[in-house]
């Protein structure tokens, strides 16, 4: 029997590159990275460390983030995108609207229906946070020699092909999801 701290004996076969993809996900959705200057940084890039607990911003900003990739989506799409409850997603677009990073619009056919749309200030927030995010993983390659960087380059574009022609679960925000095609018909019901 071996000591966890110490070495696996190599083996034969391929490498568990799923396990190792799991360690790798997992030590890197745990960690902290550098976070921009709290002078320049965008407001809702502040509320990841104040008066919102992780999961509540994690989830904020996945509303967000599916609002500027696919458009206006209803309550009830917003709620099946994120895997939430009606409830759950009337709390996020809630806290949203009050940051003003969303706005609601009723369905002018339907108006129990409510489309929700990102507003320019979410529009910043999500840039912000891809921003500091890049700030963040350019402070870590950086500690590899030119070479490793390569090497993971091309890690990085192998498995990219992968998810890309797979249609695979994809990274958000540090959480696996599966990735859904937009849907374009939504947007011809929403009318303004």
């Amino acid at each position: 029997m071996t000591d966890a701290s110490s070495p696996r004996p190599p083996t034969s076969g391929p490498p568990d590159l799923a396990e190792q993809a799991h360690v790798f996900l997992s030590r890197l959705r745990h960690s902290r990275p550098p976070r921009a200057d709290s002078g320049t940084a965008h407001p809702f890039l502040a509320g990841r460390d104040e008066g919102r607990g992780p999961r509540e911003w994690r989830a904020q900003f996945r509303a967000l983030h599916l609002l500027a990739d696919h458009g206006p989506l209803t309550m009830q799409q917003l709620a099946q995108r994120l895997d939430v409850t009606p409830p759950t997603v009337t709390g996020i677009v809630k806290r949203l609207a009050e940051q003003e990073l969303v706005e609601r619009e009723r369905d002018e056919d339907d108006s129990r229906v409510s489309w929700i749309s990102i507003s320019e200030t979410g529009r910043a927030a999500v840039q912000a946070v891809h921003e500091d995010r890049r700030r963040a993983m350019e402070a870590l390659f950086q500690q590899y020699t030119p070479e490793e960087q390569i090497e993971i380059s091309r890690a990085i574009r192998i498995v990219e092909r992968v998810l890309v022609d797979k249609a695979a679960p994809l990274l958000v925000d540090g959480e696996i999801v599966v990735s859904e095609p937009a849907d374009d018909h939504c947007h011809g019901r929403h009318r303004r």
